[in-house]
């Protein structure tokens, strides 16, 4: 964390008090075609760019979309889907 920054209430906090990134997610990755992979409860799934989920936390792993598609792990049986 930068000496400028703060955390309230688990907000990540810039001058002048903006809000930057809500700690809402354990873990989360780029931004690819409008999605990205994100984990909660040691789920992922996936949200668009407003934050909206689109992909409910489901999988044991997840990877960034490629041309309408992301390769995601299946909870418990190690399938790979794409």
């Amino acid at each position: 964390m930068l000496p400028w920054e703060r955390i309230i209430n688990g907000v990540l906090l810039i001058p002048p008090e903006k809000i930057v990134v809500p700690f809402i997610f354990e873990e989360s990755k780029d931004f690819s075609e409008g999605y990205a992979a994100v984990k909660k409860d040691g789920k992922w799934g996936f949200i668009n760019t407003r934050n909206d989920m689109v992909i409910p936390f489901y999988y044991s792993d997840a990877r960034f979309f490629k041309e309408g598609y992301a390769a995601v792990a299946k909870m418990g049986n190690g399938d790979l889907l794409i």
